[in-house]
């Protein structure tokens, strides 16, 4: 569930470091060459994507088709999304149990495979998915492994 303002707080906080690497570049012209105002507006675009959970949804299926045509479905998985509760604020998906990537025992104690393999299995969709995947999901956090 998107939480109340933080569209709005997001949109505020981006149009100022838009606003502040434009300020750089002024005083700084050869900061242009970086590109640094393009790549904030590329950032603000990607993360006022994933304040829409519709968009996030989309995303969701997106993933879910690259897991089928490369092949690593039978590596990993995503969630089903309920689309008929789904809306721009409110996101509805399966849950799914699982271990953080970074707990070996955890993904131990949940899963008969070597832990190792499914670290690597992880990594290498992970990777594919970079490569691959028609969308990439910018805010790296904890992965969850289904074992």
């Amino acid at each position: 569930v998107l939480k109340p303002g933080v569209e709005d707080i997001l949109t505020t906080d981006m149009a100022f470091v838009y606003l502040f690497s434009r300020f750089l570049e002024f005083i700084q012209p050869e900061l242009a060459r970086l590109s640094l105002t393009a790549i904030i507006g590329d950032v603000r675009a990607s993360m006022m994507e994933e304040v829409d959970m519709v968009k996030e949804a989309q995303h969701i299926q997106e993933f879910n088709t690259f897991l089928d045509a490369s092949g690593f479905r039978s590596q990993a998985t995503c969630p089903y999304v309920y689309p008929q509760f789904t809306s721009k604020r409110v996101l509805v998906m399966e849950r799914l149990r699982g271990a953080a990537l970074v707990d070996y025992n955890a993904i131990r104690s949940t899963t008969t495979k070597d832990p190792e393999t499914v670290l690597v299995s992880a990594l290498n969709t992970w990777f594919a998915s970079v490569m691959g995947a028609t969308t990439f999901h910018a805010d790296v956090h904890a992965g969850v492994c289904v074992c």
